[in-house]
């Protein structure tokens, strides 16, 4: 260290006896080495880059940490030595791929628009344009974009799309021929990845409309996650709102999906909104509560409004259920202690749901409590039997989670299923009943009952009806059973598949 010329020197002679060596892990640390000298000697540097296999990555990073500062310099001279077709080897490709050159973005280009170039391989090149100088990638994706290069279909469509989002200060209004062919990319890769960020890149108002419907199409995928995050990027909350307050209840549930999917923190306010607004519907309001869990800033404002009690009666089981499925543990403990778990039989006092939901239960025992003691095919059918009042409960095992129906049964009126709210009917001569409603017309109304009878009443016998919010569930059913119990329960319902 104290004469860096002279060490040069011995590392010169060194790494001349060592080229040929078939440790990969010498040569590595000569690399190294070379960076510690501070200005690596060309023809050192390309000795060692000449030794690369095309396979060993830690060797490619450790070319790249010599050459750090000094791409200018060095990759010219490993080309040279590699000669005119340098691109034919898979060593030189990847060399050029980790280099950071102010050429590296041309030679980039060139592999990219090389018939040859695999099209699996396109998108790491386009990844590495990121990483070079700036001011030398504006004419490199114009070419790519514009030029009239010929590949195959696919390869010719990405590297359209790929180019496109990379270019700068382009405004579509001003450059027809940039807005056809922005028009054509968002053609050829409608409802993907590449559609959003392009979208986005040129903010194409006319088009945000259509990333929310691809979040509403699949609301538990990447593209759902990608949509919603380019909404809020785009200052598109109003969209998203008028849909979740629309009229129609299933675009409503699959966006409230598509926000938990994205985990979007920027909507917390409008969900927050939704919880406490009493004019919306009940199963929004509790819906919202469900979907502010999908991140650590939204969960925390629910156990804060728990703590404090500020929420209206009906969201309670909501709250409850939803805090007690938090992905965070300080949120479950806080749930634990605002929302003890209802004891079992004999007040046997039951762990928390993360606890049970730990546990492994007897599906052959379960079978027989569903349709015993349990009393679940009282209102529910599995395979035909059972008495359908509520949901048919043969594929719960692939809609609900374990601890998803652990909530079902302990906070039974955390979230009620579409059509299966409860209605309660006075008549004119003083009678209540309660069960679903089966159909409701100017004529008549029609009640399921606990018991799975159909009661009809007429239009003009109806003194009052109305949605209630609790639901026909009992809200104590786990005392029936003991803790052990309600797990082999538990594990006979998870393969109803």
């Amino acid at each position: 260290g104290q004469d860096r010329s002279r060490n040069t020197d011995a590392l010169r002679s060194f790494i001349s006896r060592v080229t040929d060596d078939p440790s990969a892990a010498v040569r590595r640390e000569c690399l190294l080495t070379l960076k510690i000298f501070g200005q690596p000697d060309p023809a050192l540097w390309t000795a060692l880059a000449k030794q690369y296999d095309g396979q060993d990555r830690w060797y490619l990073e450790a070319l790249g940490i010599a050459a750090r500062g000094r791409w200018d310099a060095l990759l010219p001279v490993y080309l040279a030595s590699m000669g005119d077709d340098w691109m034919s080897s898979q060593a030189a490709r990847n060399i050029v791929w980790r280099s950071r050159s102010s050429e590296t973005a041309a030679l980039l280009a060139e592999l990219i628009a090389d018939p040859e170039t695999p099209a699996d391989e396109l998108p790491r090149y386009f990844r590495a344009l990121d990483f070079v100088p700036e001011d030398s990638i504006q004419d490199v994706v114009v070419g790519l974009a514009f030029d009239d290069w010929k590949g195959p279909e696919e390869s010719e469509k990405l590297v359209r799309a790929e180019s496109l989002k990379r270019m700068r200060g382009i405004n579509l209004n001003r450059e027809p021929r940039y807005r056809e062919a922005v028009n054509e990319a968002l053609k050829e890769h409608a409802g993907t990845s590449q559609f959003i960020q392009l979208v986005v890149k040129f903010n194409i108002t006319s088009q945000y409309p259509e990333i929310l419907e691809m979040a509403i199409r699949d609301p538990q995928s990447q593209i759902a996650a990608e949509s919603i995050r380019a909404l809020y990027d785009r200052n598109q909350g109003g969209l998203v709102q008028e849909v979740l307050t629309g009229a129609d209840r299933e675009r409503s549930e699959k966006l409230l999906q598509a926000l938990d999917t994205a985990g979007e923190h920027r909507a917390n306010r409008q969900l927050m909104a939704l919880m406490r607004d009493r004019t919306q519907e009940l199963w929004l309001r509790r819906q919202a509560v469900n979907t502010l869990m999908g991140n650590y800033q939204g969960a925390n404002e629910v156990l804060k409004i728990a703590q404090a009690k500020d929420y209206a009666a009906p969201l309670k089981d909501s709250i409850a259920a939803a805090l007690h499925g938090a992905r965070w543990g300080e949120i479950r403990e806080g749930a634990e202690k605002l929302f003890p778990t209802p004891p079992g039989r004999n007040s046997e006092p039951l762990p928390p749901i993360s606890e049970l939901v730990a546990d492994t239960g007897d599906i052959d025992q379960g079978r027989i409590l569903f349709h015993t003691t349990g009393t679940c095919n009282k209102c529910h059918k599995v395979g035909g039997l059972g008495t359908e009042v509520g949901p048919d409960l043969s594929e719960i095992g692939k809609k609900l989670s374990k601890h998803a129906l652990y909530e079902s049964i302990l906070f039974p009126s955390a979230g009620i299923s579409h059509n299966y709210e409860s209605w309660v009917v006075l008549t004119d001569s003083g009678q209540i009943f309660n069960g679903l409603l089966v159909s409701d017309s100017d004529t008549e109304l029609k009640l399921k009952d606990d018991k799975g009878i159909i009661r009809t009443f007429s239009g003009d016998e109806i003194e009052e009806k109305r949605k209630v919010d609790i639901s026909m569930m009992p809200a104590d059913l786990q005392k029936l059973l003991t803790k052990d119990e309600l797990v082999d329960l538990v594990e006979y319902l998870t393969t109803l598949k």
